[in-house]
């Protein structure tokens, strides 16, 4: 049972490898659509099913730090 689950670790590891392998970081894929101020509605409105990843840069510090809340 143990060498079953290293092979398929082992297997996992290399297929991701192997999907990544000719992927240009620099590079958008076709089905990613910058969104800006003129397009967003006309993006947006028609599809019945859209994810939306809002990124803002200067918000990025916030998340390194730790969150602590005080009561």
């Amino acid at each position: 049972m143990r060498s079953f689950r290293i092979l398929s670790a082992l297997l996992a590891l290399a297929s991701s490898i192997h999907a990544d392998a000719g992927v240009d970081p620099n590079e958008a894929p076709d089905d990613v659509i910058e969104l800006t101020s003129e397009n967003f509605a006309t993006v947006v409105t028609p599809a019945p099913l859209i994810l939306v990843e809002f990124m803002a840069p200067w918000y990025a510090s916030k998340f390194r730090r730790p969150f602590s809340f005080e009561l």
